[in-house]
């Protein structure tokens, strides 16, 4: 499994999903295809993608596109970018405010999380066992210090994708008025 294999399964399932992405049901077929192994390293690389999308802008982005987020919606949010696939998903790291271009209102996901969990549960004829037997395999089969770079490599992040907004101590006028100045485009298509 390498990761243009990753991003040529969400693609394929996109392919005979209903709508713009992967739906996990196709995804959890496509894996289910796949030896134990394979299935393990696209866990592996969809939990890396997940990882470097942990960003404070991001989260202001779906924070606006939710009406609010937090931080399990966020996870969801980040499921729904990769089954977007490798071009959404891309230029929401570089660009969260382009995500005002698409015809998209939501992006949460959260099944898709439990793709490879289940494909990797009916190969090992364990349906319905939990995420117990693919995070002893996920630990057996870590990503190689090449696999890691090759990821990290292919991502352009905003030059603010860390910046600071919100907080419990504020007021809602003034965490909007944060939101508007570090993302313009998704306020006024949300707000």
């Amino acid at each position: 499994m390498n990761v243009n294999q990753f991003w040529s399964i969400i693609e394929e399932a996109k392919k005979t999903s209903v709508g713009d992405f992967a739906s996990h049901e196709c995804i959890t077929d496509n894996l289910a295809s796949l030896d134990e192994r394979d299935i393990v390293l696209w866990q592996n690389i969809f939990s890396a993608y997940l990882e470097l999308a942990c960003k404070r802008k991001l989260w202001a982005a779906a924070y606006i596109m939710e009406g609010g987020c937090s931080d399990d919606a966020f996870m969801d949010f980040r499921y729904g970018l990769i089954s977007g696939g490798k071009k959404i998903y891309l230029n929401a790291l570089n660009d969260p405010d382009a995500l005002a271009d698409l015809d998209i209102d939501c992006f949460s996901d959260e099944l898709i999380g439990y793709a490879a969990m289940n494909a990797f549960n009916e190969k090992i004829d364990q349906p319905g066992a939990g995420w117990d037997f693919i995070e002893d395999a996920m630990s057996a089969n870590l990503l190689s210090e090449q696999l890691k770079a090759e990821i990290s490599s292919e991502i352009k992040y905003a030059k603010d994708i860390d910046a600071e907004w919100g907080g419990l101590n504020k007021a809602e006028e003034i965490i909007d008025n944060e939101l508007r100045a570090l993302l313009p485009r998704l306020c006024e298509k949300f707000l």
